[in-house]
């Protein structure tokens, strides 16, 4: 059973990243914190605290070591951490840019190395991952709204993933423009707006409406915001159009 609230992310990270190292030892490369955990906008009670753990092997068995700790863990929310190797860091750098971007724009080092600040993610790389994200959240944001759009409640949970989902993005929209990207997910999408001359109202109002937990109006205004969306991949295909001229 999950706890019900989570009032300090930070030390209960710092306490599961405590039998992560007792587990891994002189393996362990360095223990991140990173997402909402380390901001302002973690929720008590629904967010996830989330942990990025780099070893110098990380082979499957060395994986699987982390179960039991995993399993301990987990009533607390702390989330299976993605677990890797630098090696398959410097591989995946130029295939999923934006995740590292995300994850070096809110972390902590619990433990070891500060290996994130030092990467180099090029934005070439970002582009490209950014035209496949766009595309293909749109597209599952559409089909499942077409799934729950007579159940607000779905589509109250379906706007609040979506809204993460996009906020990601749009930090690495914001990258490519040389802008610097805000704490506030509110603010996220009112820059990227400025930036790609995108109205951002639909993006505000569902937003007041999910802040507000109104799932009447919720419903209301997502048509604007897939609409916005649309508009958004449209103005990102005109801009790649014209740097391949």
């Amino acid at each position: 059973m999950f706890a019900k609230k989570i009032t300090n992310p930070v030390e209960t990270a710092k306490q599961a990243a405590a039998d992560y190292q007792a587990c891994y030892g002189d393996n362990l490369v360095t223990i991140i914190l990173y997402g909402s955990a380390c901001s302002r906008e973690f929720n008590p009670v629904k967010s996830d605290i989330n942990l990025l753990i780099v070893l110098k092997e990380a082979s499957l068995e060395m994986m699987e070591k982390a179960g039991p700790v995993l399993k301990k863990w987990a009533k607390f929310r702390v989330q299976q951490p993605l677990i890797m190797d630098m090696k398959y860091i410097s591989h995946s750098l130029d295939t999923f840019p934006i995740e590292f971007l995300n994850m070096r724009f809110l972390y902590m080092v619990l433990a070891g190395e500060d290996f994130l600040k030092d990467l180099n993610l090029e934005k070439k790389y970002i582009r490209l991952q950014l035209e496949r994200e766009l595309k293909g959240k749109r597209l599952r944001l559409a089909m499942e709204w077409i799934s729950v759009k007579n159940k607000p409640e779905l589509v109250q949970n379906l706007v609040r993933v979506s809204l993460n989902d996009f906020a990601a993005v749009f930090r690495a929209l914001l990258f490519l423009k040389g802008v610097e990207i805000p704490a506030k997910k509110a603010d996220i999408f009112t820059e990227t707006g400025k930036a790609y001359a995108l109205e951002d109202r639909p993006f505000k109002r569902i937003l007041e409406a999910l802040g507000s937990n109104n799932r009447k109006e919720i419903v209301l205004a997502f048509p604007a915001y897939a609409s916005a969306i649309v508009r958004l991949e449209e103005i990102i295909d005109q801009e790649n159009e014209k740097e391949t001229v």
